[in-house]
């Protein structure tokens, strides 16, 4: 159940859907009808069925929700996204045919995507176990609460914020500040996300902390090779980038492009499945393409450009070629791949990483931000923000990180580490979901936080302290009255003395 008309979420569940399915499971994997045709492009092995349930959702509303979340940022845009994401629960909890599909499927387990509110509904409606799998980082504050997340805001960055642990006082004051607002905004959020299946079918609020601490683990798409370093409860699991791997042979025509460049270099762009970006903005980032003297794979499906913008009013030159569709990880794997023009999507991020190679990020929304400064603080990328689009700027970073070979070093470093011996990622996953089958999604990796509302005086340890400090100053005390007490002594014995010697 992965959010819906977001690709990326989708290719995550799918490639951990189907090595549990080459592992013998059954797996059904819903989504909206505009989300059907791509995964089934993504493949149906044996044991994974895709099924659709009824709604009106398309992929426009989610793009123009985060048009909206980008051009006027505010609480109301986040609400707007908020209802959208609840309304597309509403209509699969109520798809009565989609119900009794599920019913007879017999699920022993939900795989939910942690950011989709769906999956802890059905797990509570149905009494089924529910294993989050997060195709996002870790977001700070907002997933704290419910893994017993230790979060230091002097060093660990709160998500949107775009920081490194190496913080200035002034980027500290935004730290804080932004935990102040999230801690602030989310119940409002919340409410607008989950109120009404919570009031329609009598289920507690699905990002409740107290429900969502039952779970008995979380899986994340990410890696320390990448992550800011930051301690783990063992509820956590970082199981690593599931959409990179090896690359595999491109389309036919595709290939050919790429093989054929002239001085063996070609540059990737590709803004994800969920652009937020401007008619002014693409009319920048074509202008900058094609001012290049290299040829150019710029993934841009009709779907991305604003309403009434169609590819004839963009400039493009014979260097770029433009594709509804590519298959990113293959074509960053590509010998001749030499940069990548991003919006630092996660996945985004870690396939470039994987393959060497180094970025320039246009972060837009959500965790953009906070992954492209992943990227510039381990030295294989640049970023150009949203406010500074221009043919100037972006041709200029792009030519540094193909000229410079810090940035290409860099991103080598740090591919070393992905590439480091051990399981897949989807493998590490899979263990994982089959660990929580074969205990009955027993929760005992929760630490105490999780069990039971500790008490102020207990979780700081008010009350040892005041005994320690009461012991303290008791033998102080003791010590001060005995040295009095000796002072007396010997004074007295001294005064004694001098009497007689006199």
């Amino acid at each position: 159940m992965p959010l819906p008309a977001t690709h990326s979420h989708l290719a995550v569940l799918h490639k951990l859907s189907s090595e549990l399915a080459a592992r013998g499971h059954q797996i059904l994997l819903l989504v909206p009808p505009c989300d059907l045709q791509p995964a089934q492009r993504l493949g149906t092995p044996k044991g994974l069925e895709v099924a659709a349930f009824a709604t009106a959702h398309t992929r426009a509303d989610t793009m123009n929700a985060f048009r909206e979340q980008r051009f006027r940022p505010g609480l109301q845009s986040v609400l707007l996204f908020a209802r959208l994401m609840q309304q597309v629960c509403l209509d699969l909890l109520g798809d009565e045919t989609m119900r009794k599909g599920i019913l007879a499927f017999n699920a022993t387990m939900i795989l939910g995507d942690m950011n989709n509110v769906c999956g802890f509904s059905w797990s509570e409606i149905y009494g089924l176990p529910q294993l989050p799998v997060s195709a996002l980082p870790m977001m700070d504050p907002i997933h704290a609460p419910f893994t017993n997340l230790p979060n230091p805001l002097a060093w660990q960055p709160q998500f949107g914020t775009g920081l490194t642990p190496e913080m200035t006082f002034v980027q500290r004051l935004k730290n804080v500040g932004m935990y102040l607002a999230t801690q602030l905004l989310t119940p409002t959020v919340e409410e607008e996300v989950a109120g009404e299946i919570r009031r329609r079918y009598g289920v507690k609020r699905p990002n409740d902390a107290e429900s969502l601490q039952q779970q008995p683990l979380y899986i994340y798409n990410v890696d320390f090779s990448l992550e800011f370093p930051r301690p783990l409860p063992p509820v956590i699991n970082f199981v690593g980038p599931l959409l990179t791997g090896p690359a595999r042979p491109l389309p036919e025509s595709l290939q050919a492009y790429m093989d054929s460049a002239s001085d063996d270099c070609v540059v990737y762009a590709s803004l994800g499945t969920a652009a937020a970006v401007g008619a002014d903005e693409f009319q920048a980032m074509a202008a900058a393409l094609s001012a290049l003297p290299w040829r150019v794979v710029w993934k841009l499906a009709d779907g991305d450009l604003p309403e009434g913008m169609t590819l004839k009013d963009l400039d493009i030159q014979e260097n770029v070629k433009v594709v509804q569709w590519a298959p990113q990880n293959d074509i960053l794997g590509h010998p001749n791949l030499k940069a990548f023009l991003t919006h630092a999507g996660v996945n985004s991020l870690y396939e470039a990483a994987y393959h060497a190679v180094p970025i320039v990020s246009i972060p837009m929304i959500a965790d953009q931000p906070d992954n492209a400064a992943k990227a510039v603080y381990h030295r294989f990328g640049l970023v150009v923000q949203p406010a500074e689009i221009s043919k100037a700027n972006i041709v200029s970073a792009l030519m540094r990180v193909l000229q410079e070979p810090a940035f290409k070093e860099a991103a080598a470093r740090v591919a070393k580490r992905l590439h480091a011996p051990g399981p897949t990622s989807a493998q590490k996953a899979a263990d994982l979901v089959e660990r929580v089958l074969a205990t009955g999604a027993e929760s005992y990796l929760r630490t105490p936080d999780n069990i039971t509302q500790i008490p102020f005086h207990k979780r700081y340890l008010l009350d040892v302290l005041a005994l320690v400090g009461a012991v303290s100053v008791g033998l102080v005390g003791t010590c001060f009255l005995l040295l009095r007490w000796a002072w007396r002594r010997v004074s007295a014995r001294f005064r004694t003395d001098r009497r007689k010697l006199d």
